[in-house]
């Protein structure tokens, strides 16, 4: 998963919005060491998406915090 963000970075995809259609993409998968006809297609764009969100429990916790009121104490979630 990481490589294949990489390679699409590289390739001048900035953003994960063209994950979709680069996962079947034949270039990208003999890159990633799949088959290129054969092999199963890469992650989705919600995947990557997911995995590179700076969105962490730590986060959540305070924005749960800031919605309902209670102050608790943030503690490191890594």
């Amino acid at each position: 998963m990481i490589r294949f963000r990489a390679l699409a970075i590289a390739a001048g995809h900035p953003d994960a919005n063209d994950c979709d259609t680069l996962r079947a993409d034949p270039a990208f998968k003999m890159a990633v060491g799949r088959l290129p006809e054969s092999g199963a297609d890469l992650c989705s764009q919600p995947t990557i998406t997911r995995r590179t969100s700076p969105c962490r429990a730590r986060s959540r916790r305070a924005r749960a915090d800031s919605l309902d009121g209670s102050a608790r104490p943030a503690t490191r979630a890594w």
